[in-house]
Parts: structure tokens; sequence; C-alpha cells
């Protein structure tokens, strides 16, 4: 529903309007407040609840309940009405040039590139009542307000180029004290980083719930760069003091992006390993990682590959890509985009399999179980079912349907890989050895499946399954 930080700052509001012993009447002022049941929370503190509490919700304070409704029930955040979370959260396409966070180096912060004027709406993306909606000036969804550029001494020409160069001699002689720009959006803030040599996506939020998804350190938004790279020739001044000692020489093999237990120098801890790493020419590559750090692509290509990132462009953060959005132009995202985002596993975009993924794959496909009764294997072949579709089908299964512990039933895994390959044996004798020939495809490979006991089937490394789903797109069966 909200970050932390934002419910402490609700629940701080409306107990300032319970200090002096206030009543509720005084609720209609206060922009938001938590209700519980249908009753406000006032005390200025965090209040336990039970964890299948469903009556919790946030409303402005002059929309009290209505008695005759009864409590409200708590609606996730991306199952809300459209009409309540509709630009909460927007995407630009950041120029070389402008720093994702706060003002820095008289480097100017990408949020000022949030005007009204730089909004672009496409009629495939927003029908028309979206777009009224979001142009509405007075009772729209967006807030706009003007900034004012100060503090810097415009006689030494410390204005930043890219504003200086949109103002006359006039206007700047009259900027000694500050001037205005144009409005931007405001109250949102960046959900991760876009460092200022970089082009392509940056989101920004006002939703704490959503930068929260979109930057934690579990989160599994994938994000997808294209990067322009040639041969790292010498240390640069800052490696130095770093302490790296020499670089590696240039390699064509990105197998090492792909595994575990890689880090890169002075920083702590181990870098998650890379979903994708291939070659899309002599000197361009894609590469698709869930982490964010500070310049870690670029320092990943020098310290660990020997290559120098020349361009990097940022072409998608989970199902949200650039598309058709031109340099500088932002816009809101997609009701689609917004619950692609709170799925269970997020998706990011189609690739080729990598050197790494075909060595699982090749690893993948090594054993087999035995023939059942002598020909059932046979009956399925006739179908047109191998043993290979059938492996995929069982992950796809596990994917959808696994419980909180990663497990899913026998039972269900018959019945669902079943279904998904049009094989229904309605015999007795043939459901059973249905059955065991799943289970025997499940034991066959312990690298990939765990049992328990009889009755239950998972993933032993749920960690792989990614590696996995990129090998199935090999033989065309795109898992969900």
């Amino acid at each position: 529903m909200c970050s932390r930080r934002e419910a402490a700052a609700i629940l701080n509001e409306v107990a300032n309007k319970y200090s002096d012993g206030n009543t509720t009447s005084l609720l209609r002022h206060v922009k938001e407040v938590i209700y519980l049941n249908g009753k406000p929370v006032t005390g200025g503190a965090a209040v336990k609840v039970a964890p299948d509490e469903r009556y919790i919700e946030i409303r402005a304070g002059d929309d009290p309940p209505i008695p005759d409704q009864g409590n409200s029930e708590f609606v996730p955040y991306p199952d809300r009405p459209w009409e309540e979370i509709m630009g909460d959260t927007i995407v630009l396409h950041k120029p070389i040039g402008y720093v994702s966070g706060q003002e820095e180096h008289q480097h100017v912060p990408a949020v000022r590139l949030l005007t009204r004027w730089n909004m672009h709406l496409t009629t495939d993306s927003f029908n028309d009542e979206t777009r009224r909606a979001l142009m509405d000036v007075t009772n729209g969804p967006l807030n706009f307000d003007k900034w004012r550029f100060a503090g810097y001494d415009t006689k030494s020409n410390s204005i930043p180029k890219c504003i200086r160069e949109t103002l006359d001699k006039d206007e700047l002689h009259a900027t000694q004290n500050g001037f205005d720009v144009d409005e931007t959006l405001s109250g949102y803030a960046p959900a991760g980083r876009l460092d200022i040599d970089s082009t392509g996506v940056i989101l920004f939020t006002r939703a704490g719930i959503m930068a929260r998804r979109l930057i934690e350190p579990e989160s599994k938004i994938a994000k997808e760069y294209i990067v322009t790279v040639q041969p790292a020739v010498q240390l640069t001044s800052r490696e130095v003091d770093m302490g790296l000692q020499n670089l590696p020489r240039p390699t064509r093999d990105l197998s090492k992006l792909l595994k575990k237990g890689n880090s890169l120098v002075g920083s702590l801890g181990h870098l998650k390993p890379l979903l994708v790493a291939e070659w899309l020419d002599d000197s361009r590559m894609r590469l698709v990682l869930v982490e964010g750090k500070k310049r870690q692509i670029r320092r990943m290509c020098r310290e660990l590959i020997g290559w120098h990132v020349v361009e990097l462009v940022r072409t998608s953060v989970g199902p949200v890509k650039i598309d058709t959005l031109a340099e500088g132009k932002w816009r809101p995202l997609t009701r689609t985009e917004v619950k692609a985002i709170f799925d269970e596993q997020p998706e990011y975009s189609q690739s080729s399999v990598t050197l790494e993924n075909k060595f699982r794959d090749d690893a993948f496909e090594s054993a087999s179980p035995s023939d059942i009764g002598g020909g059932f294997v046979s009956t399925l072949a006739k179908r047109g079912i191998t043993e290979k579709q059938v492996k995929r089908k069982i992950i796809d299964a596990l994917r959808k349907d696994a419980g909180p512990d990663g497990l899913l039933s026998i039972t269900k895994l018959v019945s669902w890989v079943g279904k998904s390959l049009s094989f229904t044996p309605k015999e007795e004798g043939k459901r059973n050895k249905w059955k065991e020939y799943l289970l025997q495809v499940c034991r066959a490979h312990p690298k990939y499946f765990v049992m328990r006991g009889t009755q239950h089937v998972g993933l032993s490394d749920r960690n792989d399954m990614t590696n996995l789903v990129e090998a199935s797109k090999r033989v065309g069966l795109h898992l969900r």
C-alpha cells in the first residue's frame, strides 16, 4: 500500500491532529488517513495486525467509511482502480548529460526533463479517455510545479550548458538571483540509477511500494542493456587508486559474467550472475541483469573481460521498454506494465541461448528415465511428445503453480503437464504409468528437481530456473 516511511508520515500527521484532544472532525483536513476495520489509526505509532488482516486502507480524511457498506477490504496496489494509481510511475528516455539523482557538480538532474511539453502519449498505448485525464491541467492525476534555478554564478558561466544555451543575453543578465524554468512533475523520485554517460530507460515514481518493488535488493526486475565496447588499453587513475593492478586481455567468451562469485575491486560482496550475456556483432553485446550497482556494467566489462564501454543504452526495465519514445521524452506507465512489474516472476526480453546456457542444456539432456511398461515412451512418441518437452513442462508447472515452499503435489503436476501437452489418458493403467513416468523424469535429474517422498516435487535450485527458461527457448518452448 505504501512504504514504511510513507506510513510513518501519515501516522504522525494524524497524531498531530489529536495532540490537543481534537476529535475526528478535524480528520477532514488530513490528506491521508490509515483505516483499520473502518476506524482511523490515530495513536501515531504502528499497530500490530494479523498477517491475514484484509480490512486495511488509506483514504483521504474527508472521505469517512459509510456504515451501511461495512468494512473495506484491502486491495493490492496493482489491482486498485486505474484512476487511483494512473500516473504514479513514469518512464523517461534519458539523454546523455543528465544525472538520474540529485543535482551535483553542475549537472542537471533528469527529473527536470519531466515537463508537460515532453510528455508523449501515443494512441496505441493510451485510449482517448486516459489521454484526456492525463492532460487535464486542473483535475488530472499529474501535478506540475515551477522550480527555481539558483545558486549559480552567471558571470563565470557556471550555469550548466544545457540550460545556458536556452537563454539569451538579457535573460542571462537577469539571472543574478536565479531564474524560473518550465514546470516539472512534482513529488517523483528516480527508482534506480542511470549514470550521466548512459542513455535509455529510467523510471520515476511517487508510490513507495512501486519504488520498493523496483529497487529492493531482492528485486527480480530484469534490466536489459545494449553495450558498445572496444578493447581496454590501460588502467585509469581511478582504478590504480582502488588497487587494481592490471586488466584482463579482451575475450569474446562472456560465460564468466554468468557465473556466481564475481566481485569488483574495492567492493564488498559478490555480484549476482547475469541472466543473459551475448554478442550482437563485433563490438556490441546484450546484457540482462537484476542488479544495478553504481557503474556496474562499465566496471564488469573492464575488470572481468577486458573491454572498455564506449556507449551504454538501457533498453528496458522489466516490461517497460524504450520502443518509440524519443530521447528526452517521457510517458506514464500503462496498466499492463504496472501489473507485469508486480508479477511473481517479472518478465524480461527474450534472447538466444548463451554459452553457459548451452552447457546447462546439454547436461539437462544427458540423463534419461527408463522405458516404463515396455512401450509407454513409444505411446508418447506416437503423439509427438518427447522427453525434452515433458521436462520443460514440468519446469513450467513448478514456476506457475508451486507453493511458497517451492513444491507442487504430484497429483497437480500430472494433471497440469498432461493438460498442457494435450495428453489425458483415460484408462487407469495409462494414468498410473503417466504418473510413474513423470516421477522417473524428476528422479533422473536431481540437479534440477527435488523430490519430497512420492507426493511433492520442486526445483532443486530455484536460482537456476532462469537459465533453464532461456535454454527452453532454443526449442521454441517459451515458458510463461
